[in-house]
């Protein structure tokens, strides 16, 4: 039964390749944009030219700390169901 438990689960080895081509996307979008800043500000001006960037960072950012607070209440949605189970079936 253990053993089962330690394999990782299909929406788990899912959702690991969903947060890490997202986690890529943002990554790819932050440099093109810092790549093409100049050209970008000679175009829009600078204040126009460094909101790309700082868009692909908060987006970065933020999806780091959703995919944390997902595996976390995940974790624990696990744990708590896992406990209910178990006392359940001692009886």
């Amino acid at each position: 039964e253990r053993e089962r438990e330690s394999r990782p689960r299909p929406a788990a080895s899912a959702d690991r390749l969903v947060r890490v081509r997202r986690q890529v996307l943002w990554t790819y979008l932050l440099c093109r944009d810092l790549y093409l800043w100049e050209d970008t500000a000679e175009i829009f001006g600078g204040a126009a030219a460094t909101m790309p960037p700082c868009v692909c960072l908060l987006l970065l950012g933020l999806d780091v700390v959703w995919w944390r607070e997902h595996a976390r209440t995940g974790a624990e949605h696990r744990s708590s169901s896992g406990a209910a189970g178990s006392a359940g079936s001692g009886g």
